[in-house]
């Protein structure tokens, strides 16, 4: 599971994540950015179906599924925001946003594979130590992540069957049920009694 990495566009956060060497960008953020009324009618609306996908991020100690969306699925959300919007407000926002993206970050990433704002940069300066406990706190959160998947990956087979299982109309025999499991169903009767 990629960590998300967060810019920060007039303090309003921009999630992003790397996949296969290409940024991605959290849909609902762009579109929230952009003066959209409803994110998800945005993306659903202007962004194609190649460019987008859902993807599964860390969040406050939860899986959260969430929609991201490429680099020209971005520029489909701002340029619809800049073209179709009577509001001044919104499609200057949309074009200060283009260029900050296109300026900063998307060549910043390209460049670096991070993209750091002056504060980051100054403080890395002064001490650097700084960028060091950054990056090993990013270091010790994709760690924790790779762990999550792991455990996700263990789990989602037996999460499947659970759910194969309560999908019956009918009965299922506990010889079924054992064997599913390569053991007998006194095993299993006895291994349902110890718990």
């Amino acid at each position: 599971m990629q960590a998300l990495q967060t810019f920060n566009f007039k303090e309003l956060p921009v999630r992003t994540v790397e996949i296969e060497n290409e940024p991605y960008f959290v849909g609902k953020d762009i579109a929230e950015i952009l003066g959209y009324a409803r994110a998800d009618n945005a993306i659903r609306n202007h962004v194609d179906s190649e460019d987008k996908l859902t993807h599964q991020f860390s969040a406050s100690g939860q899986n959260r599924n969430m929609i991201i969306i490429n680099e020209s699925g971005l520029y489909s959300l701002i340029f619809d925001a800049s073209k179709q919007s009577k509001n001044e407000k919104i499609r200057e926002t949309a074009r200060k946003f283009k260029r900050w993206v296109t300026s900063d970050v998307l060549p910043a990433i390209r460049k670096h594979g991070i993209y750091a704002t002056d504060n980051v940069i100054e403080q890395t300066l002064k001490d650097p130590d700084y960028i060091i406990t950054v990056l090993t706190e990013y270091k010790k959160e994709k760690e924790q992540n790779l762990v999550l998947q792991q455990e996700i990956g263990e789990l989602k087979p037996k999460a499947d069957y659970v759910d194969e299982i309560l999908k019956s109309t009918g009965t299922l025999a506990t010889t079924q049920i054992a064997a599913d499991y390569g053991i007998s169903a006194q095993k299993l009767n006895k291994l349902l009694h110890e718990s």
